[in-house]
């Protein structure tokens, strides 16, 4: 359960490689391990994670790797290297609806809140509509929305997931856009949350 990590620090480096050029990994085992405000590999959100990162700075993966799994925070110890990501101003909510998710992704990918159900676990390629998207089920996994296709015979967004590159396609996947309306929240409710968010770079 550690999505809400790799969604924030996803659309975090791509941001900071847009703005600043720098393509860096920063460290999502730094997060898991010393974030109070999150629960470590129990969940979390990752506007928390940025709360975070503009309160203490990240170590770079290369200095605090991820061990998949939770353990005692080293940040002290490393907080005078000179190889901590500092960079994060701020971060935007979009408002929730389709029309804003997209507005947003004019500036940059997107981490997304939605709900992924058991039939998603199990995408393999395409653009998925599937079931288990509708209704009132309750968000439970973070993924990065970095792109969209209006042109395709059935307009989809582009995203990232964290589950590996086994997963979906390469680890990435599709979701049909549906109504070009804010009233549309989306399938697996990706425009719906209000916790959606975008980092702004320094």
């Amino acid at each position: 359960n550690s999505c809400y990590v790799f969604s924030a620090t996803a659309a975090l480096e791509a941001h900071n490689s847009i703005v600043n050029d720098v393509s860096k990994p920063v460290s999502e085992q730094e997060i898991i391990d010393c974030s109070r405000e999150n629960d470590g590999c129990t969940g979390g959100q990752p506007y928390l994670v940025y709360d975070y990162i503009i309160k203490n700075g990240l170590s770079y993966d290369n200095s605090y790797p991820y061990i998949a799994r939770e353990g005692t925070c080293k940040a002290r110890s490393l907080s005078n290297s000179l190889n901590r990501f500092t960079g994060l101003k701020g971060y935007i909510f979009p408002k929730p609806g389709m029309l804003n998710l997209l507005k947003a992704l004019q500036y940059g990918p997107v981490s997304v809140v939605m709900y992924a159900s058991q039939e998603f676990k199990y995408y393999y390629d395409g653009i998925y509509e599937g079931k288990g998207c509708a209704g009132d089920e309750t968000p439970n996994h973070s993924a990065v929305v970095y792109g969209y296709n209006l042109n395709a015979p059935k307009p989809y967004l582009l995203l990232k997931n964290g589950w590996g590159a086994d997963w979906g396609e390469d680890g990435h996947f599709k979701v049909a856009i549906g109504r070009l309306s804010n009233d549309n929240t989306g399938h697996c409710y990706i425009a719906k949350t209000k916790y959606n968010v975008l980092p702004v770079m320094r």
